[in-house]
């Protein structure tokens, strides 16, 4: 995952191979960086970095903080989608063991029903059997 952010983000630098959505998406990080950064708000780890990173230069420091800032911002926000989808799935799963358990422990009104038309139609049967052996005794008779 956090390798194709780093392909992404990079072919978007260089390249025309993200739609007009994701280029959106990336520019309004890209303007949330700068904002926290020009507002005096840094991160002082990420800042750190950035300034190994650019070897100490300041407006080259200032560059890579915006860059890390991004990637940061982009990650987390991938995360949050990732932690999302996952609460959506354990809550249906939850849901569907709760359906299941449910209907586990209900009695099925079908099979109630067909025990029931079961009995009445044996002993309409039944019923019918001994009128005909009657009636077969009376005219042997």
């Amino acid at each position: 995952m956090f390798e194709d952010f780093f392909k992404k983000f990079e072919s978007a630098n260089s390249s025309s191979s993200l739609s007009g959505v994701d280029k959106e998406v990336l520019y309004k990080h890209f303007e949330d960086a700068s904002k926290e950064l020009e507002q005096g708000q840094k991160n002082n780890g990420v800042w750190t970095k950035a300034y190994l990173d650019a070897k100490g230069g300041q407006e080259a420091t200032k560059a890579r903080y915006i860059e890390l800032m991004v990637e940061r911002s982009i990650f987390a926000q991938e995360v949050e989608l990732e932690m999302l989808e996952a609460t959506k799935e354990i809550e249906a799963q939850a849901y569907r063991d709760e359906y299941f358990s449910k209907r586990k422990n209900q009695k099925d009104p079908l099979s109630w029903r067909a025990f029931f038309l079961f009995t009445i139609f044996t002993a309409l049967g039944l019923v019918l059997l001994i009128l005909l052996l009657q009636l077969f005794v009376y005219l042997v008779q």
